[in-house]
């Protein structure tokens, strides 16, 4: 998986291709097992964790939740 700093322990957004060549984006809680091996886990736990391909690249990093009173929205 590219990685852009440090993912361990937070929520990520991951982009990969399918087998059809159609994007994908999984949401997933990030474990480090290892030196350069990570665990995908999801929320859902219909969903089974699973590894951090190279294939995959970080799309997004969730930092925390904006309260719609904090944003100044201007008409």
């Amino acid at each position: 998986m590219i990685l852009y700093g440090s993912i361990s322990n937070q929520i990520v957004v991951t982009e990969r291709q399918d087998g059809s060549g159609d994007d994908q984006y999984l949401l997933r809680y990030v474990r480090k097992l290892g030196p350069g091996n990570y665990e995908l886990i999801a929320n859902n736990p219909e969903y089974q964790p699973m590894p951090a391909m190279e294939d995959m690249r970080t799309f997004a990093r969730l930092k925390g939740i904006i309260d719609l009173n904090d944003l100044e929205i201007n008409d």
